[in-house]
């Protein structure tokens, strides 16, 4: 990898004006040691979060319906995500949200085909061996950040080497995704940082369906053409067609009972005016 001599100012400000460094410490404990069990603490946490997101897109991946597997995160078409969804929370009775929409997992997920080129082979619940994490020092906040660059995991591997703090690492790599596109000549990343998400370098890309296409295609575990193919696969079954054909007997399950009676909305009668 290319290591650019640094061009553009730091994100992360190591020397904080009206900061006193000095008076940072721990109740009843030693500074270094307390940085040492923080330490300790993330990358337990991070590594178990690895764990269960393997596991969970493993499973989501190992869905069927109507002899089709599951090829995509989204976007499978109506009828096929409708029997997902109901599949957990009727039959398994739980809800997946909660670990799979946030930032951290949009962006870790990504890895996992580059991670583990046979993913779909070899079962993470009998094998957990060989999902093993692959970073002793890097953590998921790392992956978030560089989730969308062409380098990442060289990114990765040179503050896993260097033992680069996630602030060090920000500001490394904010400076070689910039100074590349001052070599090729165009926007190609811009540093994102919002209330809503943690700050990432995005890929600039033209619209929002091309970045779904982009993400699925790093879930494009078995190199399916589908997956990249919206609308256009036999297997898609979208909403109009499903209630163009009746809708209910493809799932053997009518609305009601699948998502509960709804109320009828009642009009409010207008009184008469004298």
């Amino acid at each position: 990898m290319k290591i650019y001599n640094k061009q553009y100012e730091d994100y992360i400000n190591l020397s904080p004006k009206g900061l006193n460094l000095a008076s940072i410490g721990m109740v009843g404990g030693d500074i270094t040691e307390y940085q040492k069990l923080y330490k300790k603490f993330f990358f337990d946490a991070y590594e178990g979060m690895f764990d269960t997101l393997v596991r969970m897109i493993w499973l989501e991946f190992h869905f069927e319906y109507n002899g089709r597997r599951r090829l995509r995160r989204r976007g499978n078409g109506f009828v096929f995500e409708w029997a997902f969804s109901f599949f957990l929370k009727a039959y398994v009775g739980n809800y997946p949200k909660p670990f799979s929409q946030n930032y951290i997992a949009t962006g870790v997920l990504s890895y996992m085909k580059e991670f583990f080129p046979e993913f779909l082979t070899r079962d993470p619940f009998k094998e957990p061996e060989a999902y093993r994490y692959p970073y002793k020092f890097v953590t998921l906040d790392y992956l978030y950040f560089v989730w969308m660059c062409h380098n990442r995991l060289e990114l990765l591997e040179h503050a896993e080497k260097t033992k680069m703090k996630y602030a060090e690492f920000v500001d490394f790599a904010t400076n070689q995704m910039l100074c590349y596109n001052d070599e090729v000549g165009k926007d190609v990343y811009v540093l994102h940082h919002d209330d809503r998400w943690r700050a990432y370098i995005q890929r600039i890309l033209p619209s929002r369906s091309d970045y779904f296409r982009w993400y699925d295609e790093k879930l494009n575990f078995l190199d399916s053409d589908e997956v990249t193919t919206y609308g256009q696969s036999k297997y898609v079954y979208p909403k109009s067609q499903y209630l163009k054909n009746g809708g209910h007997g493809q799932l053997k399950y009518n609305m009601k009972a699948s998502f509960g009676e709804t109320k009828k909305k009642t009009k409010k009668k207008k009184h008469a005016t004298k």
